[in-house]
């Protein structure tokens, strides 16, 4: 719905709104409750698709704006209504080009001319109109107003109201509403059915119960109940919209037979035969082709008070079938619903599969105490209706499946600061591993998906569509020639839109997050908040390959900026990066970024990594090889959650005397080994023998010598011969003042220099390696 509101007094354009009713009409309803003042000016156009889930409540609101034909629009139909808040039903400007068979849209409805203010004559103008009129004689009507310019042209803008016509069923067979057939009556009973077709006798007093939707519009439905058929194919009006059959368990007698068009057609007849149930009848019903666009609220509520879970989501061409009872004290067990879908040009609603079901119904039934839950997933199945290539997150199976975020582990931790922390994603191209990401992120317990906003590329929409069927916020960027220029806008635009924030939590395009991810930050980030000199938190350990690290239950601190999956301090952006991001960040993250004063801050990183990068797809460079293409470990991607036992040793006193305690106690590794790594270039340190040299869980120390502070070479021999990052040309990664730490299983290992200030804390027995 497309609308405009003009102030009647001023005529100034007050409010230009677009809501996709499509999707929902939520929106749409609260603007015209809350949002437009008395006698204010409404022109409203539909386009594409209006009436879906333009719900009878969303229509009703229209009748305080003059409307009165806005009931009849239908599937693709097109509508225009111009109408003023506080007049008469009836008195707006309203037009309907209703879709004719075998077109894909409507006509163009089109109302134009000079208007006149007021639009027309209000309720309490008509009211005493009418009174006049009844005391006058009947044919006088047309001539009751004066003939004057305003009253002609008034009569020209309305006069394309009375065309509007109703859409026509398809078939003669279908052209009548239905009604009701009383026992002894016309009731017609068609064949016999052995236990409506069950192979078995239905147990005890159980009544048998076959309930068929029919398929599309081709076959017609069917109901037996107690061994006849009732409702079929030329029995008893079967056809569009809802089939009834009502049953007296104790006389085990069919006393009523209906057929309502409430496709075609609002009849109230349909809310009397509701109305007059009896307590214990029970009430069998199927929709079959399309039921839904004329079944008002109050007939769903009726339907609902009988036991319906369902009956306020059936929509256009969904297919559904109830056993109901007058009286029963919560909700049926004996009821289904399948939504409809798309067809291969994804653009008109075809009906679903039909729903056959044989069932064996107590005289009385079992209420279920809390209603049935089904969802039907709009977001979700309008984009996968639009988009190709998301295999199972569009299958039939999972597509109305609902995205929800995973609750709190506990609900103290509920407001824990970690999930009031903006999560910035800066989506690639790669639209699947986005939604992949997005579903990670979405398993974190506590997450927050308001606090989630994506950003893309203005020319690669997708993203942002992907983001709203997740819930979350998108924001679209100038374009961009390369990722890292889309990188460093989305920084700086995202601390903008996030000013008060003192933490930007950033995850790069392909990362995907463990649901570990949000519970290690939260552990870290007390440590980070009263330390200076650690500017965040890295979800990415360069040096985690695969039985390298096993020690879930450590971090670190390290020199670098790892990337991927991080949270980044605001004050660190402002004083580093903020007016230096097109030199700084010029390349990706995981190349390094040049950042001044490198050494006097820190990163917190986990022994294991909370995200692992999806597989890198361009050409390969020894650095990617060694990044991205050797196995890693990361915690497992499940539901466990995993205590960092040395989160309140992080800051930077506590951990410098906890790794001073621990170098002090270690042990050396074989010597013989260990010199091979410094002469031979191929070699590789046999990390199967550590646990034998002194059983699980032992901390070893390597010492090496260094002619300066920044002689990495037999810490550069090390790294390779022990399997970690090593790349020639490029630094060693994960160092902390001159010393690299990893763990093997529960074995902590540390490479220290002597350079380094840990040099001292060396055990008098452990040997010196020398790199020539």
């Amino acid at each position: 719905m497309n609308m405009v509101v003009i102030d009647d007094v001023t005529l100034k354009v007050e409010e230009i709104k677009v809501f996709d009713v499509f999707t929902s009409d939520a929106s749409l309803m609260s603007f015209l409750q809350n949002e437009i003042k008395d006698h204010h000016i409404i022109m409203v156009t539909s386009q594409d698709e209006a009436s879906f889930n333009l719900s009878a409540a969303a229509r009703s609101e229209f009748n305080k704006f003059g409307s009165s034909i806005l009931d009849r629009v239908n599937f693709r139909d097109n509508y225009a209504i111009v109408g003023q808040k506080g007049i008469a039903v009836g008195e707006a400007i309203e037009t309907i080009q209703s879709r004719k068979d075998g077109m894909q849209f409507a006509e163009n409805a089109v109302t134009a001319g000079c208007l006149t203010i007021p639009v027309g004559q209000s309720k309490g103008e008509v009211d005493k109109e009418k009174k006049i009129e009844q005391a006058e004689d009947e044919d006088s009507k047309g001539d009751r107003r004066p003939s004057n310019d305003k009253a002609d042209s008034q009569e020209q803008q309305k006069k394309t109201k009375k065309e509007a016509e109703a859409p026509e069923p398809k078939d003669k067979e279908n052209k009548e509403a239905g009604g009701q057939k009383e026992a002894g009556g016309q009731i017609k009973l068609g064949e016999d059915q052995l236990n409506c077709g069950m192979k078995s006798a239905c147990p005890g007093s159980s009544i048998a119960v076959h309930l068929f939707t029919g398929v599309r519009a081709a076959e017609l439905p069917k109901i037996c109940v107690n061994g006849k058929y009732v409702i079929s194919s030329g029995l008893n009006d079967a056809g569009r919209g809802l089939n009834f059959v009502v049953f007296d368990p104790d006389s085990k007698q069919v006393t009523r037979v209906a057929r309502f068009d409430t496709y075609g057609s609002d009849d109230d007849s349909l809310e009397l035969f509701l109305e007059v149930l009896k307590e214990g009848e029970l009430l069998l019903a199927v929709a079959h082709d399309e039921a839904s666009m004329k079944l008002k609220k109050s007939i769903r509520d009726s339907i609902e008070g009988l036991g319906s879970s369902y009956i306020r989501l059936l929509s256009f061409r969904d297919v559904w079938t109830f056993v109901g009872q007058k009286g029963i004290k919560g909700f049926s067990p004996y009821e289904q619903l399948e939504f409809s879908d798309a067809n291969s040009d994804r653009q008109i609603l075809t009906w679903p599969d039909p729903i056959n079901v044989r069932i064996c119904v107590p005289p009385k039934l079992e209420a279920l105490s809390e209603k049935k839950v089904r969802v039907r997933n709009i977001l979700r199945r309008n984009f996968c209706k639009k988009h190709d290539g998301y295999g199972e997150f569009c299958s039939k199976e999972n597509f109305e499946k609902p995205l929800v975020p995973a609750p709190p582990v506990d609900k103290s931790l509920a407001n824990d600061p970690i999930f009031n922390i903006p999560i910035v994603i800066i989506a690639g191209l790669d639209y699947n591993s986005l939604r992949r990401q997005l579903e990670n992120l979405m398993s974190n317990r506590g997450i927050k998906v308001e606090m989630v906003k994506i950003f893309y590329d203005e020319k690669f929409g997708e993203a942002g569509e992907l983001a709203t069927v997740f819930n979350m916020t998108s924001h679209k960027l100038d374009s961009s020639i390369k990722y890292t220029e889309l990188l460093r806008k989305a920084i700086n635009v995202s601390w903008t839109q996030f000013p008060n924030s003192k933490y930007l939590i950033i995850l790069e395009e392909e990362v995907f997050p463990s649901s570990d991810f949000l519970n290690f930050f939260r552990q870290c980030l007390p440590s980070v908040e009263t330390d200076d000199t650690l500017v965040g938190i890295s979800a990415w350990n360069e040096n985690a390959y695969r039985g390298r690290a096993g020690a879930s239950h450590l971090a670190y601190r390290v020199e670098t900026l790892p990337g991927l999956g991080f949270l980044l301090k605001k004050s660190f952006y402002e004083k580093r990066l903020k007016d230096r991001m097109n030199e700084c960040c010029m390349r990706r993250s995981w190349e390094g970024w040049s950042v001044e004063g490198v050494g006097d801050f820190e990163m917190v990183i986990p022994d294991v990594s909370r995200v692992e990068r999806g597989q890198y797809n361009g050409r390969m460079t020894p650095l990617l090889r060694e990044l991205f293409g050797r196995p890693r470990d990361a915690v497992e991607f499940g539901d466990k959650l995993y205590q960092v036992s040395n989160a309140d040793s992080l800051q930077s006193e506590k951990y410098e005397s906890h790794l001073k305690s621990t170098i002090s106690r270690s042990r050396s590794l074989d010597e013989n080994q260990l010199q091979k790594c410094l002469s031979d270039d191929k070699a590789i340190y046999p990390m199967e023998t550590m646990e034998s040299v002194a059983g699980r869980g032992g901390s070893y120390a390597v010492f090496y010598e260094q002619k300066t502070s920044a002689d990495d070479r037999a810490l550069s021999a090390l790294c390779r011969c022990f399997g970690l990052f090593h790349v020639p040309k490029y630094k060693v990664r994960g160092t902390h003042r001159g010393l690299v730490r990893f763990s093997h299983g529960n074995n902590s290992v540390l490479l220290i220099g002597s350079e380094s200030s840990y040099f001292d804390e060396k055990p008098k027995t452990a040997i010196v390696l020398q790199k020539n």
